[in-house]
């Protein structure tokens, strides 16, 4: 993937329950992106579950918070090949419990709360309208 832009979206993370925090900071700044995916498929790592105590419900909650905080990072590049970028989709969409939503439908429900988001989601979707 490409470089991180600076900009994190935090309107996700900071609706996460309070107890929820401070879990989701720790993926946030020192886990990959993979590592979160993996954790939203309901891989704990061992460390995680020593020191959190959640049910798989509030994990999906944080990894799906952390991943919406993380893309907008992501830079899309004119070379990303539609695979990448139709994974990119599935993965803001299935975080946002909208599978199956089109990127227009997605801008619509989150511009308001999201702005960087949604700007990330738009220029996603020019991307993908041009391959």
């Amino acid at each position: 993937m490409s470089k991180l832009n600076a900009i994190p979206e935090a309107f996700f993370m900071n609706e996460l329950p309070f107890p929820l925090r401070e879990a989701a900071k720790e993926l946030y700044l020192y886990k990959t992106l993979n590592e979160v995916v993996n954790l939203k498929k309901g891989k704990t790592s061992k460390e995680l579950a020593l020191r959190y105590h959640f049910n798989s419900e509030q994990w999906q909650m944080i990894a799906d918070a952390v991943i919406l905080a993380r893309l907008p990072q992501y830079r899309l590049l004119k070379y990303f090949d539609r695979e990448l970028l139709e994974y990119l989709k599935t993965l803001l969409l299935d975080a946002l419990q909208m599978p199956g939503f089109s990127c227009e439908e997605a801008v619509r429900v989150i511009e308001q709360d999201a702005p960087t988001l949604a700007v990330w989601v738009r220029h996603l979707q020019k991307q993908l309208s041009q391959h």
